[in-house]
């Protein structure tokens, strides 16, 4: 009997902790629903331990990050960047990939950043990338991508965050 009451108070503390997780991952996002993008992007939170260890931040060929445009399907950017490091809750309308840019094969020389690809509403279909938005992880004052040209993209820079915005 005892065992059945620690089971039932386990599988309501759990059927909470998922209902509060749901709410909070949906609240996240700021995206403009007509419009897929944002003033304020929300950036995930990153380990400075997994950066300078390694264990985050794929290499992606810079050819392939340059195909990135406005109007691609998700299916296009799950091609090209593979699956997401980060996804907002059920029917998100963002994806975060953590990128590092090799200089040589020491990590400490290394530039991480986050790109995060914004979408409009998960009512549209297919869903489209409408907006390209770039965070420096490490260094801290990198410009995120290095080296890009990102053509048929406009480009903002403030001194939080790099910003791409399909025109």
């Amino acid at each position: 009997m005892r065992d059945k009451v620690n089971l039932n108070r386990f599988f309501r503390f759990s059927a909470t902790t998922l209902v509060a997780g749901m709410l909070v991952a949906c609240s996240t996002s700021n995206v403009n629903p007509d419009t897929g993008l944002t003033d304020d992007p929300q950036w995930p939170e990153v380990s400075q331990s997994d950066i300078d260890s390694g264990r985050v931040g794929r290499v992606v060929p810079r050819e392939s990050l340059a195909t990135l445009r406005g109007g691609m399907t998700k299916d296009n950017l799950y091609y090209i960047l593979g699956t997401p490091d980060y996804v907002g809750a059920w029917r998100s309308t963002d994806w975060n990939y953590v990128l590092r840019f090799k200089k040589d094969d020491n990590l400490e020389n290394d530039t991480v950043c986050i790109l995060k690809v914004t979408y409009q509403s998960p009512r549209f279909e297919p869903k489209i990338a409408r907006g390209f938005y770039w965070k420096p992880l490490s260094p801290a004052n990198a410009v995120c991508p290095p080296e890009l040209d990102f053509k048929g993209l406009a480009y903002k820079a403030n001194t939080q965050t790099s910003h791409q915005k399909h025109l």
